[in-house]
């Protein structure tokens, strides 16, 4: 995710536990493979544990995490507080270049942190007991009483300190030495003879003698035994030689007695007894090496990896307790026998290690998988050694099975791990790449309509202009109209009552009827005159305010209007006092309180007055009612010019009530709208401020 050059300047965003922890890591350098440097840490509680932590060892701390946005060189920010919305603001709050670990990367990263410090743990174990092992044995080498060598190339590659003391050599001066070096001119052919045909696997002696060169040119018998062997992956020879250059001695002195053994019997005698120590030696010897099979037997039995031996037929002759307990099979059940627990899927890396053994090679590490006698399949990393008789020819191969399904499981989780932290950060990258862009477009399509929408007010502003000066001339033209009609509708009206007196006796039904329906005509279009009188009234009269009492105010208004008997008014106690002109105010609460009653079939007719406070300076009076109610379709249209929902022979009226409440509403800087269910009544709204504008 980060160059492994660079260093990493981090900052935590909360302060609990995890940030802590993370500090620990730090300070112990548990992260120095990242480079991490932790610069900063941000949390909105100073109490909190890891906040405390980072000030007592000096690292910079805040309780606003927008502050370390300013932090110089700052790379990355981890969030640990748990919650999105914190994630959510970071991730669109901060600067471009630092980047961001939400908590559930934060989280992957801390398993597969811990999940590689359990390896790691493990691993040290493992080569702790394998230095130990190393150690023991290169103390077994060291203080050998034989040399012990490795010719690699002709070269001496390895000797220890008993080897270099026969040769008169410092240790460390023989490596590198050319081993023909340390051969006697006359044995040097046989040497090199011998241990070709080691190194080809031909039939060659195990053990010889031949005559070597100290480092101060002097000649001694060396007695010698070598084996070819593996060293590191390359052919090689291990040797064990021993000084028998005194032996030789005693052997040409032995000879020499029995020449003169006649003249000689008490050398004889001597040589006699000399031999017998010879014999006891060599009987120490071998009680030496029987305690040395027993302590291999003992080390096999021990061993907590399952081992198996084969002969060259692949046949099973050993099998130690951990080959038993993690396989199943007892000794008696594979011993004599060809053991079938290679899966068929294994079979290739299995021909090929029994064809290793053929031919007479070495393994180490490779991994395979075999199944146990109740059919469980397990992973295992397989090591063997060819091992032979004493005439040197391979006899069979020791194999260590080692168990590795676990470390098998772990480097899968890892893997697994690693897979789904790639993925989220790739999708966290590419959320974030769309967000940039979606906000980009945002921002643009913003200013786009910032700009239609201020050309929008400009263009509305000069429409409300226009639109003001044509309602004034309306509101003239309507007046004067309105005025203007008054003389001939009454005058109508009075011939009408001429006619109807002066012909009453000699009209019939129809004729009757007929004059009626003309005077009730010229009675609607009074009122209509007078309501349009009314609504020109309201936009051409000043608004002089003064405060006004509500509560008072609608009491005083209920009282003059005289409502019938079947109406009750409910009011409450507590009503506002506010600065407006009482005039419009009685016009509106008249049209509406009379409608409450004009649009209601209730048996008992029940007319609330109350208000609520508003937004900002001002509040919302409201009638409430029982009556018929206003379908939601028509809750706009009520408030236009002449728009009636009835027929006049329904509800008497002019169309005029609700405009006429409109425009005195606009008039106190207020506004009027309507909550209704059709058949469950009506709430009508106005908005008022407290202080009245002059207008």
């Amino acid at each position: 995710m980060f160059e492994q050059s660079k260093t990493l300047n981090v900052a935590i965003v909360g302060g609990g536990p995890g940030c802590k922890a993370i500090i620990d890591m730090v300070l112990a350098e548990k992260l120095k493979h990242l480079q991490m440097v932790l610069i900063g840490v941000a949390s909105k509680s100073p109490e909190a544990e890891g906040y405390r932590f980072a000030q007592e060892h000096g690292i910079y701390t805040t309780n606003d995490y927008r502050d370390l946005y300013r932090l110089e060189g700052l790379n990355l920010i981890i969030e640990l507080t748990g919650r999105q919305e914190v994630a959510n603001e970071i991730a669109t709050t901060k600067p471009d270049h630092i980047r961001l670990m939400d908590h559930v990367a934060a989280r992957l990263f801390w398993d597969v942190f811990q999940t590689e410090e359990e390896i790691l743990s493990e691993r040290n174990h493992a080569e702790e007991a394998l230095r130990k092992s190393e150690e023991k044995y290169s103390t077994l080498v060291e203080n050998s009483l034989t040399g012990i060598y490795i010719d690699q190339d002709g070269k001496i590659v390895f000797a220890n300190h008993r080897f270099a003391h026969i040769y008169g050599y410092h240790k460390d001066d023989l490596i590198g030495t050319e081993s023909r070096n340390l051969v006697h001119p006359e044995d040097r052919d046989l040497t090199n003879q011998i241990r070709e045909k080691r190194l080809k696997g031909e039939e060659a002696p195990e053990e010889y003698e031949a005559k070597g060169l100290t480092k101060d040119g002097r000649t001694i018998w060396i007695a010698r035994r070598n084996a070819r062997i593996m060293y590191h992956g390359r052919p090689a020879i291990l040797g064990n030689i021993a000084d028998i250059t005194e032996q030789m001695r005693v052997e040409e002195a032995l000879r020499e007695t029995i020449l003169r053994v006649q003249v000689a019997h008490e050398q004889a005698l001597i040589y006699a007894e000399q031999l017998k120590e010879q014999i006891a030696e060599r009987k120490h010897a071998e009680n030496a090496l029987k305690e040395s099979q027993e302590k291999y037997y003992t080390v096999l039995e021990a061993c907590p990896d399952p081992v198996v031996v084969y002969d060259m037929e692949g046949k099973g002759v050993y099998i130690n307790p951990a080959f038993t307990r993690v396989f199943g099979w007892t000794p008696g059940e594979v011993l004599g026998m060809k053991m079938d627990y290679v899966p068929k899927e294994n079979w290739p890396e299995t021909q090929m290690m029994i064809d290793k053994v053929l031919l007479g090679e070495s393994f180490s590490g490779i991994e395979s998988r075999r199944h146990t006698k109740e059919g469980k399949i397990i992973d295992v990393s397989i090591s063997a050694a060819i091992y032979s008789n004493t005439d040197g020819a391979s006899v069979g191969s020791v194999h260590i099975l080692r168990d590795v399904t676990e470390r098998k499981r772990v480097e899968e989780a890892l893997q697994k791990a690693h897979d789904e932290l790639e993925l989220r950060v790739e999708e966290r990258t590419a959320e974030l790449a769309a967000t940039t862009k979606q906000l980009k477009l945002q921002l643009s399509q913003r200013q786009r309509a910032e700009e239609a929408l201020n050309a929008a007010h400009r263009a509305l502003e000069r429409k409300a202009t226009a639109l003001e000066a044509a309602n004034e001339e309306l509101s003239e033209y309507a007046y004067v109209v309105s005025h203007d009609l008054k003389a001939p509708l009454r005058a109508i009206r009075n011939y009408a009552d001429f006619l109807y007196e002066d012909l009453e006796e000699r009209l019939d039904g129809d004729q009757k009827n007929y004059i009626n329906g003309l005077k009730r005509a010229v009675r609607q279009g009074e009122i209509l005159v007078e309501d349009m009188l009314e609504y020109s009234r309201v936009g051409k009269q000043g608004v002089p305010s003064q405060a006004v009492d509500i509560g008072v105010f609608l009491q005083e208004l209920v009282t003059t209007l005289a409502l019938p008997p079947d109406v009750e008014v409910v009011m409450g106690d507590d009503w506002p006092t506010i600065e407006t002109d009482p005039t419009l105010l009685t016009q509106i609460f008249q049209d509406l309180i009379r409608n409450a009653v004009k649009f209601n079939h209730a048996t008992c007719k029940r007319i609330e007055l109350g208000w609520l406070p508003a937004d900002g300076e001002g509040c919302e009076l409201f009638v409430r009612d029982n009556g018929i109610g206003i379908a939601p379709r028509h809750q706009e249209q009520i408030f236009r010019m002449f728009h009636r929902l009835h027929t006049r022979k329904e509800y008497s009226g002019t169309g005029l009530g609700l405009a006429i409440v409109k425009k005195a509403a606009g008039r106190l800087h207020g506004a009027v709208r309507v909550e209704s269910i059709s058949g469950k009544g009506s709430t009508f709204f106005i908005s008022l401020p407290h202080a009245h504008k002059e207008t």
